[in-house]
């Protein structure tokens, strides 16, 4: 009986936060979805954190004066003053334009999700970047019905991806990526991958929990907060995380598979993805 009525508790529950959307229609990936609030983990707006707008807006002196900043400065500018020999031919090593981790880190503070939106979220519109990590899988993976925990966060720069054969690079250039480090790097503890590194983005050995929505390797309430509010565009879902929150297998996420969760959760149940 109190199982009962805590199942119809939080059947209630999922089942209004979807009706005061007033869609019950197959979630999808949003790029222009607001990112979580305080609500969960504590993300919050990032009130202490500056974005890489304000970074740019900002002088040399005073973008020097933060901690950290020179530093990164000097080893970005100390490969873009290398050289290396190829082929009989001389080139200026130039920046590379990436910025990766390995996890997991204990050092990395990494969250599913959270962490990507919030690294948005300071990047803004100021520069062209892409994300890829644990949760952007591969289709080939959706498709084939296994989806991994991941172990790579890797952001790229594309327009700060610079190699010549003469030392072209400009100091501006070199601030301006320097910058870029240091905005990501106030989200995580993320490293320059310099030029001749080798290191690809790879699945792990572990495949995800069908219905950890937020990838944090257990099916718990935090699931069903983020995929209800997925369903109502609150906060941006990627299609990996549409395809795990896809508990029914109906090809879809949406307020069935929030119930089903629910009731998982009733009967503390975590399965794979198979």
């Amino acid at each position: 009986m109190k199982r009962s009525r805590l199942l119809s508790a939080v059947t209630a529950m999922v089942m209004s936060i979807c009706m005061m959307s007033g869609t019950f229609s197959t979630a999808s990936a949003c790029s222009n979805c607001n990112p979580p609030s305080d609500e969960v983990h504590g993300m919050g707006d990032l009130p202490i954190y500056y974005t890489l707008e304000e970074l740019f807006a900002m002088s040399d002196e005073e973008f020097f004066e933060l901690y950290g900043a020179e530093s990164r400065y000097d080893e970005v500018r100390r490969d873009a003053e290398g050289v290396w020999e190829h082929f009989d031919k001389v080139t200026y090593s130039g920046i590379s334009g990436e910025l990766m981790i390995s996890l997991p880190d204990e050092k990395a503070d990494y969250t599913a999700n959270e962490t990507e939106m919030a690294i948005e979220k300071l990047l803004g519109d100021t520069v062209k970047y892409e994300i890829v990590s644990p949760i952007s899988l591969d289709w080939n993976y959706l498709e084939e019905n296994w989806v991994y925990y991941g172990n790579i966060l890797w952001v790229r720069f594309p327009d700060y991806n610079l190699y010549a054969e003469t030392n072209d690079i400009t100091d501006k250039e070199i601030i301006e990526f320097a910058k870029c480090w240091y905005c990501v790097n106030q989200v995580i503890n993320i490293y320059y991958s310099h030029i001749g590194s080798v290191l690809a983005a790879a699945p792990g050995d572990e495949q995800v929990l069908s219905g950890d929505v937020n990838f944090d390797k257990t099916v718990n309430l935090y699931d069903s907060i983020w995929l209800a509010k997925g369903l109502i565009k609150k906060y941006k879902l990627t299609d990996a995380q549409l395809y795990i929150a896809d508990v029914n297998k109906d090809g879809s996420a949406n307020v069935f598979d929030l119930i089903i969760l629910s009731r998982r959760l009733i009967n503390n149940i975590n399965t794979p993805t198979t």
